[in-house]
């Protein structure tokens, strides 16, 4: 009796696990460039540059291993990855992890509000790689040390969404965040008034 139902399920059964196997090899062909797409999109990025859009959501770019140069290379990249770029437009605000315009940055133009702890910074630099393996990524949320305005009066804040302690600073200015209303490792949040562009 078990062999003879045995025979009839046989080939059903062969048929399901054919089935099986298709239908997920299909399914990983179809999904790997989307796989791809969200590892490209949270990949480490040591400059990151934030074009604020006013009240529509913002968009970024990893500035990583692009040229500093006013003027692009033929290539318009180096390969040298692991290096800091500038901000391609120095009309940007630019705000730095270190005192003094140093360490890594994330580059704000346009107009808008920005929170800092939307943005991450990856590998802290001067570590070695097992080291910076172990940091992972850190929010940008109390961590700015200095900036560089740009062409926009730009507006610190101490906490998110344009609250807290405040300072405003003018159009192309540099300096430090000492003691004051926004410290230095406590800016929350940005406000970029104007959406020049040089």
């Amino acid at each position: 009796m078990f062999t003879k139902v045995f025979r009839t399920m046989l080939p059903g059964v062969v048929l399901l696990g054919l089935f099986l196997l298709a239908t997920s090899s299909a399914f990983a062909a179809t999904s790997a460039p989307l796989r791809k797409a969200a590892d490209t999109a949270n990949a480490p990025c040591q400059t990151l540059e934030v074009h604020l859009n006013g009240t529509q959501p913002a968009t970024t770019r990893c500035l990583d291993g692009q040229t500093t140069s006013a003027t692009p290379s033929t290539s318009g990249v180096t390969p040298n990855i692991t290096r800091l770029s500038d901000c391609p437009i120095p009309a940007e605000l630019d705000v730095y992890w270190d005192a003094n315009q140093k360490g890594h940055h994330i580059c704000f133009i346009g107009s808008g509000v920005a929170n800092m702890k939307d943005y991450q910074v990856c590998n802290k630099l001067g570590c070695s790689a097992a080291a910076c393996a172990a940091l992972g990524c850190v929010s940008w949320d109390n961590e700015a040390s200095s900036y560089f305005t740009g062409c926009s009066p730009v507006e610190f804040y101490t906490n998110v969404n344009r609250t807290g302690y405040h300072v405003s600073e003018p159009a192309y200015h540099n300096g430090n965040f000492t003691p004051g209303p926004v410290d230095n490792d406590t800016l929350s949040s940005v406000y970029l008034s104007s959406g020049c562009t040089g």
